[in-house]
């Protein structure tokens, strides 16, 4: 459960190790880092039992027999576990297990095969081609193909591995070399003065040697604060603490209770904002290039929305579904398998149009989502509080703020893109599934807004669209990336799974809507576009922002 609530705070690896420079995919990055991805690439986890990443790696190093035996690798498409004759009741396998049946080779090389050909895989054979990039990438560890711990003398240059022993022909790479080995048997014997004197050494005379520049050595002592402060899940921690302050309010002393939660949220969107800061010097980019980083950064909109909608009596409640939705994504963030890495930019995101279009699509989608949480405040307090009109009235009018933010941000981002398009394809739209599905979505806002004018829409039935309307965002943000194939899928070609959580988020959602469907339309209770009897439309001309106040 700690785990969860706060950083895991590793003490067996000195920092110095973990700020040990490697290279691992063409990029310098201090261990540390290094080692979260190669955990994520063969386990989809971020960490291992408690330990540090640094640790788990160092471990696998130190015994690669242990390695090959640890039960690390979870294939979870039953039809490749009967293809390949695994045990189907067993949850994980380990290396052994695995490279005892040629199968999966056999299977992934059919998969690549059909790739070149322009054919399309089976899901089995797609499946196996990914199981096998998982196993390679752990049995690379085990014999010390990676990471590259010998620099090149060229700062562009590729590092050695120490698998490859021809470039130790001086003092400095066979330095390196020993201390790798010193390192790892320092690690055994559990002398960690040892491991951090010989880390301290090794970081010392690799720098001269890969001598990067003062602009690139920044980005990377920046990385190594970064792992070592760790500030968005601080700031996840601090969302936690400020909700659980406003839920304490409910039933103690609420004006300290709140105050302090108020502060705390400010201290969270900080630690949030500082995070992103610091990984836009690591990448010398927008920190919002990769699916990790588009959703943090979508969290740090929505917080900024919902600091600029928490006004008034509805400060508390606003703040509350702040700090909830806050802290739920980046714990999805950190625990869903997305790649946390400073990436280096593909050259199609290595345009201007990325610190554009991209942001503000985000924020169109984090306002969004600000609109949804209102909705469901909205829904609670006529459950819980239905005799207080003002606090229900004021929190409409936030949901209806939002929803005419997202339009606004939605069709901006819609129309950038295709600009961008035209430099980056040659034409501005062709209805590739993310376009489409953009173009969607903000006709679902527009929906809202133009039905809210009309006077279609009563504030339960606002509250209900913004809640109902939301599913379009999660299949423009998540489902054309994973779901779908096209120009700016990530899928491949093929349909991945469904998350269990979305499943059950859209479901819990939809009751939702059907359950809160009774009275959402203002005919049905007799009264104007307010729900409250006033009129509106052609009863009384009046604007939609002007209305607001009587919603």
């Amino acid at each position: 459960m700690l785990a969860i609530l706060s950083p895991s705070l590793a003490i067996d690896v000195p920092p110095e190790v973990k700020a040990l420079p490697v290279q691992y995919e063409g990029r310098v990055l201090p261990f540390e880092s290094y080692a979260r991805e190669q955990i994520l690439a063969t386990t989809g986890k971020l960490q291992m039992k408690g330990q540090s990443p640094s640790e788990t790696v160092l471990g696998w190093m130190a015994n690669p027999s242990y390695a090959s035996g640890v039960e690390i690798f979870s294939v979870g498409y039953e039809p490749l576990l009967k293809e390949v004759g695994l045990d189907l009741k067993k949850r994980k396998y380990n290396l052994d297990d695995l490279l005892a049946t040629r199968k999966i080779m056999q299977l992934a090389s059919e998969s690549a095969q059909l790739k070149q050909q322009e054919g399309k895989p089976t899901r089995v054979q797609s499946e196996a081609e990914k199981l096998l990039g998982k196993m390679g990438s752990h049995y690379a560890l085990q014999t010390n193909q990676v990471p590259a711990f010998i620099p090149s003398r060229d700062p562009d240059g590729n590092w050695t591995a120490m698998d490859d022993t021809s470039t130790i022909f001086d003092s400095t790479t066979a330095g390196i070399h020993m201390g790798v080995i010193g390192l790892v048997s320092a690690f055994k014997a559990g002398n960690t003065k040892q491991m951090a004197d010989l880390a301290r050494e090794m970081t010392r005379i690799s720098k001269e040697r890969w001598n990067p520049g003062q602009d690139r050595l920044k980005r990377y002592d920046m990385e190594v604060l970064y792992n070592k402060l760790r500030p968005i899940q601080w700031g996840r921690l601090l969302y936690l603490i400020a909700l659980l302050l406003l839920l304490g309010s409910l039933v103690g002393s609420t004006q300290l209770l709140q105050r302090t939660a108020n502060w705390i949220i400010w201290g969270a969107f900080t630690a949030h904002l500082g995070g992103l800061a610091m990984r836009a010097v690591i990448g010398a980019r927008a920190p919002w290039s990769n699916f990790y980083e588009s959703l943090v950064t979508i969290v740090a909109s929505m917080v900024a929305f919902g600091l600029i909608f928490a006004k008034g009596r509805i400060k508390p409640l606003v703040l509350g579904g702040t700090a909830f939705a806050g802290y739920a994504a980046l714990l999805i963030a950190d625990n869903a398998g997305l790649t946390p890495g400073v990436d280096t930019l593909v050259p199609a995101l290595q345009s201007y149009w990325l610190n554009i279009h991209v942001i503000i699509i985000l924020s169109g989608y984090a306002v969004a989502t600000t609109a949804m949480i209102l909705g469901h405040v909205s829904l609670g307090l006529e459950t819980f509080k239905p005799q207080d009109k003002e606090l229900y009235n004021a929190n409409a009018k936030a949901i209806h703020r939002s929803v005419q933010m997202a339009m606004l941000l939605l069709f901006a981002g819609t129309i950038l893109g295709g600009v961008w398009a035209h430099e980056a394809w040659g034409r501005y739209w062709g209805w590739d599934p993310k376009e489409t599905w953009a173009l969607i979505s903000w006709f679902g806002y527009l929906g809202i807004g133009h039905a809210r004018y009309a006077g279609w829409l009563n504030s339960r039935g606002l509250a209900l669209a913004s809640i109902g309307v939301y599913p379009l965002i999660l299949m423009t943000y998540y489902g054309v990336n994973y779901l779908l194939s096209g120009l700016h899928s990530y899928a491949g070609g093929e349909s991945a799974a469904v998350p269990p959580l979305l499943i059950g988020f859209l479901v819990f959602e939809a009751i939702v809507v059907i359950v809160g469907a009774k009275g959402w339309h203002t005919r049905f209770n007799g009264s104007g576009g307010n729900g409250d009897g006033k009129p509106r439309g052609k009863d009384k001309l009046v604007t939609a922002t002007a209305a607001e106040g009587d919603n």
